[in-house]
């Protein structure tokens, strides 16, 4: 067993011991009246093929932008170049494998976004923790063995289908095209 793993596996007995005492809001309704006023902030896929795909099918964020809504976006500090074309506060981080080594400049955790997004499809425990720590009314992300602990909204990635139809599926939620 390798030490990702195993770390994995150390982080849901941890959780599972949290979650006795503390539970995420399940409680959740988003329809016409709920919206995005404020701030969200998007983690982006720390591998680099999900991450040209992710800024390929995200690179119409300055709709938001243009809405007055503040986009951040958070990924590695090796990509940076794919979203070059995007308005947004740029947190970058510099990655160790599909770990992150070190966040190059802190996020606001006091500040209230209306939703955390992270395009991750599958389990990055140090970006799940930091979605976690974020204060938002809406977290969504790929559902795992442990994404009841750190989402509200959890997406499936069909079988038969592509990443591409589960970032079409958030492109809704946010109402960008």
């Amino acid at each position: 067993m390798n030490f990702y793993y195993f770390r994995l596996n150390f982080k849901l007995i941890a959780l599972n011991i949290q979650s006795y005492f503390k539970k995420i809001n399940h409680r959740l309704s988003i329809n016409n009246i709920s919206k995005i006023n404020n701030s969200i902030i998007i983690f982006f896929p720390i591998d680099e093929n999900h991450c040209k795909i992710a800024s390929y099918k995200f690179n119409s964020l300055n709709d938001l932008n243009e809405k007055g809504i503040e986009v951040n976006i958070c990924l590695s500090d090796k990509y940076v170049k794919f979203i070059e074309s995007i308005n947004c506060n740029k947190y970058t981080y510099i990655k160790n494998g599909f770990n992150i080594k070190k966040l190059n400049s802190k996020i606001d955790l006091h500040k209230r976004y209306d939703m955390v997004i992270d395009l991750n499809p599958t389990p990055i425990i140090d970006i799940m923790e930091m979605t976690k720590k974020i204060n938002a009314i809406y977290k969504i992300g790929f559902k795992s063995i442990i994404s009841d602990f750190f989402y509200n909204i959890q997406l499936d990635i069909p079988e038969n289908k592509f990443i591409e139809t589960s970032y079409e599926r958030i492109k809704n939620i946010l109402k960008i095209s």
